[in-house]
């Protein structure tokens, strides 16, 4: 946790939740970018087979070299 957690919604909220252990509501955790959405227990097999399907038809290649990209962005500088 405490390696992604300062990635993903910085550091003062970072040690706002670890140092004080506040639980948040779902709606602040949505707008900290914690989740991406809420979906409908009986919706949620389609819904994750959907975005897998979607993916498994899209460009293989350029989701390789985004996600390395990604990944190499974490440690680099924005010249390099």
């Amino acid at each position: 946790m405490t390696f992604w957690l300062p990635r993903l919604v910085g550091m003062q909220r970072a040690f706002e939740l670890t140092y004080l252990n506040r639980m948040l509501t779902a709606k602040e955790a949505f707008a900290w970018g914690l989740f991406n959405g809420v979906i409908a227990a009986d919706k949620f097999a389609d819904e994750v087979f959907g975005v897998a399907r979607q993916i498994a038809d899209g460009p293989k290649l350029a989701y390789a070299r985004s996600k390395k990209l990604c990944n190499l962005s974490l440690s680099q500088t924005l010249e390099s």
